[in-house]
């Protein structure tokens, strides 16, 4: 269809909310061997939830 991106949204009505989910795994900044007192891991594991708002007459007619 018309609002087909390629991201899950959800709609309401004339509101849209596109979601994005990002987890990202990576080599800790901070190793436990340098400082193991602030350092919660070797790894850094965390997770970013985006969520966008419009309104789907200004994305069908911009």
């Amino acid at each position: 269809g018309v609002l087909c991106p390629p991201y899950p949204y959800v709609a309401c009505g004339d509101d849209v909310v596109f979601q994005w989910n990002f987890f990202i795994f990576k080599p800790a900044t901070l190793t436990r061997a340098e400082y193991p007192l602030y350092s919660s891991g070797d790894k850094d594991q965390h997770a970013e939830l985006w969520g966008i708002q419009g309104r789907r007459s200004e994305i069908l007619n911009p």
